[in-house]
């Protein structure tokens, strides 16, 4: 009997290490992903004003400037951490008022640490539209 709450003991607790760190890397992909969202949004707001204010750009559209549009973005991702690890860009496209962000980072699950010693990492793409875009 005693071989039997022992053997149901250490499958419990297996069991709940394993939900444990499950949820730690799902809320970590989470908050990737929230954090690519806004860099994506933060993006898409970063139009060409050279061309909007001469009048260059297409009145139903406006335009994005690449490098305004990184800037925007790395400023953006500058603070954020997940699992206590910086949040990377890893790639920006903008093509025809549409941003695309890709940011990298990692989870660390509580028990992982302890077998595998490892972080999970994580990738996350969002995409956002310029105004009027």
């Amino acid at each position: 009997m005693l071989v039997l709450i022992v053997g149901f003991t250490a499958v419990v607790l297996l069991l709940i290490a394993v939900v444990t760190d499950v949820s730690a890397v799902f809320l970590a992909r989470r908050a990737l992903t929230a954090q690519a969202d806004g860099a994506a949004v933060a993006a898409a707001q970063a139009i060409d004003e050279e061309a909007f204010y001469t009048g260059a750009a297409s009145p139903d559209r406006l335009p994005l400037d690449r490098t305004a549009a990184r800037r925007a973005a790395g400023e953006y991702l500058a603070g954020a951490r997940i699992g206590g690890g910086p949040v990377l860009l890893r790639s920006l496209t903008a093509i025809d008022g549409r941003v695309t962000v890709t940011v990298a980072g990692e989870a660390r699950p509580p028990f992982r640490r302890f077998l595998a010693g490892t972080a999970v990492p994580l990738t996350a793409i969002a995409a956002a539209d310029s105004p009027l875009g």
